[in-house]
This record gives structure tokens, sequence and C-alpha cells, in this order.
């Protein structure tokens, strides 16, 4: 069996729900082969994303393959910490794998990998703030710049290796506030020529949608992005489906602070 998931979301949560769709849809066998390819898009007409084909970008998709579709419509995405669930972990690393990465997304994280000297000595940082507090604070915490600072304070204090910072924000303001914060203490990198929110603080998605819906190159952007700080040896977040991906995807990551 083959399946095409049809749905309307961001980018992370359309990945999640496939997951788990995938999950409650078949039985897992130790043997990755019995585990069946499936294809993501949307098709969601009433969704804020109406152009959201991101993933025939990312992924390489086998053209002799037929997906079943099978849509997805008014789905209750409750985000997890998938780092706390070791079982679930262990399957979700195996249907991630199902689909290749385009090389061409392989090599610019291996590019900025190298560029960065990222190391068993690295923080990965994930900084999500503007419209994640204003959509989903209400039910998973409102947090500052403020909050990351004191996580990576305690994480820094743990650690007494770590001597790099890798920072992926969805905002600028964040950024200038560690680098000010920590640049005559450790190194700190991060991909400068990525657009990303202006500020801090926003009452509405329509910056990340506009993206979406515009920009072919954004989704790639983050999902490099995604896959970078996940080369990372440490770990914080605050709970989204960007750093459960990270969390999925990484094969480095020795200890995970979340928010």
């Amino acid at each position: 069996m083959n399946f095409e998931i049809k749905f309307g979301g961001g980018m992370f949560s359309i990945f999640h729900i496939t997951l788990e769709k995938i999950l409650s849809m078949i039985q897992i066998e130790t043997d990755i082969s019995n585990i069946p390819k499936y294809k993501i898009c949307c098709s969601n007409p009433n969704h804020l994303v109406t152009n959201a084909y991101w993933f025939n970008n990312i992924f390489v998709y086998d053209t002799n393959v037929h997906y079943e579709a099978i849509p997805v419509y008014n789905v209750d995405l409750t985000f997890y910490n998938a780092y706390l669930d070791k079982e679930k972990l262990i399957l979700l690393k195996k249907i991630v794998y199902i689909n290749e990465i385009q090389p061409s997304i392989l090599d610019k994280v291996n590019v900025y990998a190298k560029k960065f000297y990222i190391s068993e000595n690295s923080l990965g940082v994930h900084i999500r703030l503007t419209d994640m507090n204003h959509v989903h604070g209400s039910d998973y915490g409102i947090y500052t710049i403020e909050s990351y600072i004191i996580k990576i304070d305690d994480m820094l204090q743990k650690y007494k290796n770590i001597d790099h910072l890798f920072i992926a924000s969805d905002n600028n303001v964040s950024i200038k506030t560690i680098k000010n914060n920590y640049n005559d203490k450790i190194r700190i990198s991060y991909i400068e020529e990525y657009t990303r929110n202006p500020v801090e603080h926003v009452t509405n998605s329509d910056f990340t949608f506009n993206r979406l819906n515009i920009e072919s190159s954004y989704p790639i952007e983050v999902f490099t992005e995604m896959l970078v700080l996940s080369k990372c040896s440490y770990f914080i977040h605050r709970i989204s489906d960007f750093a459960n991906f990270a969390i999925i995807y990484s094969d480095t990551f020795k200890d995970v602070l979340c928010l």
C-alpha cells in the first residue's frame, strides 16, 4: 500500500499529521520495508495556506509509484515533545526516512554544518515566539527571549564543554538579543541570509503564511535550517513541530531541554 495524505496546515504540522495518520493506519514492524511509501500534499482550499506543495521540492518521490489519496481535514492537532516518548520516537524515525530528502538540500545542510563548525560541543536553540505565542500560547505557554536565556544559562552551566550556539529563530530581534548577551562568552552562528520576521511579537500569522504561499524557497530554507539544527549535540526548544522534527531527524542529540 502506498498513499498520499491531503489536507491543509502549516508545513511541519502537515508533516506531523502525516506521521500520526501512518501510525494509526498500519502495524509498524521492525523491518522498515514493511512501512508503505507515502506522499504529502495540501488540498484544503479553505486553509490560510493555498499553495502547499512544498514537499515535492523537499523529498524525492518515485514517479513510478501510485499513491492512494487519503484526505485528512479538520484534524485536532496536539503538539507534544517527541524527545520524551522514546518508543514512539523510534517509530517516527523509521517513517521519516522512508522518504529520501532531495540531495540539493542535504548538500546545503552539510555546507552549513561545516561552515559553522557544528560539533559535539554545539548547543542548538530553536527560538519560536511571534505567532506561536499568539496562536498557541493559551495551550502551551507564552514565552519571551528571556525564557530562552534562562535555559541557555542552565545548559551552559550543566555542560562545560559547550563552546558554540547555533540559533534557529523565527525573528531577527531574538537573534540580536542572544548575540548581545553571549557574544563575548561563546561562539554564535545562524544562517544570516534567511529572511525572518522583523519583530518578536505579532497578533497574526500573516508573515509566515504569506511566505509559505508566495515564496517557493521559504519551505526549503525552513527544512534546511531544521536539519542543520538537528546536527548539534544539545538542544533547547519550546513545544513546536519544527522542534519535533529536529529531534526526529537527529542522531546526535545528547540532551534536550524544553521550555
